[in-house]
């Protein structure tokens, strides 16, 4: 985990401020104390590029963590119980959170981690 984790920063960061919607697929996951210290680095690392980020599969994520995540980062990770809740979430376009009408998403995926990513207008 903590190699796909180490990825995130590449990929986000190349990307405009504020553009990057991110779905951390967590499913099946096993949490070390060093991934979740890695997470929450990288969780503040890219925190400028980010409009918005769910995670899904997170069950195992002790809620010790997923709050020591929250705390660290200053950003927020709500949990959905399947992908369609959380990327419906990310896209929506009813003028919650940041998004914009203007707003076009494209899935992508990298080992047991997916990022839709911000397009812009089409």
């Amino acid at each position: 985990m903590t190699t796909i984790v180490g990825e995130v920063p590449r990929i986000v960061t190349t990307q405009p401020r504020k553009s990057v919607l991110i779905l951390c697929d967590l499913t099946g996951t096993q949490f070390s104390r060093a991934a979740v210290t890695r997470m929450k680095e990288v969780a503040v690392f890219d925190r400028p590029y980010v409009k918005r980020a769910a995670m899904v599969g997170a069950e195992n994520l002790p809620e010790v963590f997923y709050a020591a995540l929250k705390t660290f980062s200053r950003r927020e990770f709500p949990r959905f119980k399947t992908r369609e809740e959380a990327m419906g979430w990310l896209i929506r376009e009813d003028g919650e959170g940041e998004m914009s009408s203007g707003d076009r998403t494209s899935p992508g995926r990298l080992g047991n981690a997916s990022w839709a990513r911000h397009r812009g207008a089409a």
